[in-house]
């Protein structure tokens, strides 16, 4: 039977539609700082990498120094692809770890 009264209002059926749902702000400011941090890390590990390339190619860094930077910047570059990809806060180690690893190398050989 269809008449007044009869059909069921929007807002009370069983399911929510994805429109009607409630927006979980908590969830959605996690998500979206995780992103901006992610790639803030990301950008930054990329930058380092052009740091690196020169000082491997200046006189900045020498011997087995070239080789352990150019090893440890590739593991970190898969460090934070799976960090990236599992949404882990360690995206955030391999910027760190290669900077303090260029500036140690470069404080051996200077």
């Amino acid at each position: 039977m269809s008449g007044p009264g009869t059909e069921p209002e929007p807002h009370t059926r069983g399911r929510h539609w994805p429109r009607d749902a409630p927006v979980r702000w908590g969830a959605f400011v996690r998500g979206l700082s995780f992103q901006v941090v992610a790639v803030v890390a990301v950008a930054a590990h990329l930058v380092l990498g052009v740091v690196s390339i020169a000082a491997i190619l200046g006189t900045a860094i020498d011997g087995v120094g070239e080789w352990l930077l150019a090893v440890a910047w590739g593991g970190s570059a898969l460090w934070q692809v799976r960090a990236w990809w599992f949404r882990r806060s360690s995206i955030v180690l391999p910027p760190l770890g290669i900077g303090a690893l260029v500036a140690i190398l470069v404080a051996l050989s200077g």
